[in-house]
């Protein structure tokens, strides 16, 4: 329930448009509902009363109510098809803004694929919920408190029989509704697991062929492939048994209701009008209740989704925040001093400090080059001096002003860092050499 709320924290901002939608939906089942009582006075008063100006009208009247139903239907799923895409088009949006003002140290320790993962399959597994599964969970409710509530002014003893079914059908939804959610869980780790090696394998293909690994890397797909198979087949064995036993319940109670109102027809304590609307109007909460485990599933998808998702929203390894950009001086051109004092720094998971007590004065315009033993901490140096990380004791500085307060934007846009390992994006070699300052001719 917990994720379910974050879900709908998520869908905050298009809470006019969701509510506009439920109710069309409301009025879309009230009007599918008046057609069972049309058929149930057609029966009754039309072929019973051998009226075939009355049996005329009923069949307009279904007709005209059909078309305006499926109108109105129309707009419904307009409706929750928008909702579900706007809430995933700012889902999609808030993820690759989170991403991107993540720190850098952030970045070496998350996997691409599970961040790719985010964006693709945990927000669509959101989307689906607010679209398919929301519908059909409000369908289900409205369906259920106003049918039982009609079946009773029929008939209040075989509406206790038809109404046994719902508890049972219940007690499985609950019972399949954790396992469920774990196995969905475990999917989307999987497949996030699969995007990362895929990710990486092509970013380094010249490193797999150079070494000759590509039967290795295959293998190591392969293994990864079936972990993901394993997981899915998981699911689907649940569904398997789930869903049918589901369907067999409520056949029972639909059975039970034939016996039990066709007896009481033959006695003469109910119309066969009545009976006939009544197992209409039982059929249209049937259908419902045996999809409640496909709409379980997509809750379960989509709550091990927000999971993932707000673990990446709810981490602070960031820098800066746009605020605290906004909030500091704008750090002025770059004259070139730039003054390092008794700075330590060691990495996350680290046994050692990559730098310990460094002092290093650079005057302007002096060249300076720094060399040393792999692991010496000249990287390091030169992350810092970008702030892409800050040291744990001491002070950078950069002409006389610490680089934790001045706006960090303002301190990037002036700097120019090359990268040992370089990356081109999917651009032209123009766009890639001008990609640190666009507007460049």
């Amino acid at each position: 329930m917990r994720y379910l709320r974050v879900i709908l924290g998520y869908a905050s901002p298009y809470q006019s448009l969701g509510w506009t939608t439920i109710g069309w939906h409301f009025v879309q089942i009230l009007l599918a509902m008046s057609l069972p009582e049309i058929v149930r006075q057609a029966i009754d008063r039309g072929l019973g009363e051998r009226n075939f100006g009355f049996l005329i009208a009923a069949a307009v009247l279904t007709i005209v109510l059909a078309l305006i139903r499926d109108a109105v239907w129309y707009r419904v799923t307009y409706g929750y098809q928008r909702f579900a895409s706007a809430v995933a088009f700012d889902l999609r949006d808030r993820i690759y803004e989170k991403v991107q003002r993540s720190s850098y140290a952030y970045h070496t320790r998350a996997r691409s694929g599970d961040l790719f993962a985010l964006s693709s399959i945990d927000t669509g597994a959101i989307e689906e919920f607010l679209n398919g599964g929301l519908n059909s969970l409000f369908n289900l409710t409205f369906l259920l408190v106003l049918i039982i509530a009609i079946l009773i002014t029929i008939d209040p003893s075989l509406t206790l029989i038809a109404v046994a079914v719902v508890p049972l059908v219940a007690v499985i939804a609950l019972l399949y509704a954790g396992p469920a959610r774990e196995r969905s869980r475990r999917i989307q780790h999987e497949y996030g697991q699969l995007t990362a090696m895929l990710q990486e394998n092509l970013t380094g293909m010249r490193v797999v062929k150079a070494f000759a690994a590509e039967p290795r890397e295959v293998a190591r797909f392969g293994k990864h492939a079936d972990t993901l198979f394993d997981a899915a087949f998981r699911l689907g064995a649940l569904n398997s048994w789930v869903f049918p036993l589901m369907s067999l319940v409520t056949a029972a109670g639909i059975a039970a209701v034939f016996w039990v109102g066709g007896d009481r027809v033959l006695d003469g304590q109910l119309t066969l009008g009545s009976l006939v609307a009544f197992t209409q109007y039982l059929g249209m909460v049937v259908t419902p209740v045996r999809q409640l485990g496909l709409t379980l599933n997509l809750v379960s998808g989509a709550a091990a989704g927000a999971e993932r998702i707000q673990r990446l929203f709810d981490h602070r390894d960031v820098i800066e925040t746009v605020e605290e950009s906004r909030a500091k001086p704008e750090l002025p051109e770059i004259v070139g001093g730039v003054s390092i004092e008794g700075v330590s720094f060691r990495y996350q998971g680290a046994n050692q400090s990559a730098l310990s007590d460094i002092d290093l004065t650079v005057n302007p315009g002096d060249t300076v080059g720094i060399v040393g033993l792999t692991g010496a901490g000249k990287t390091t140096l030169g992350l810092l001096l970008g702030r892409f990380y800050d040291p744990a004791n001491g002070v950078v500085r950069i002409d006389g002003r610490d680089l934790r307060e001045i706006s960090l934007p303002s301190l990037r846009r002036q700097l120019g860092y090359v990268f040992q390992d370089p990356f081109l994006h999917s651009a032209t070699v123009a766009e890639n050499i001008a990609f640190g300052r666009h507007d460049a001719t």
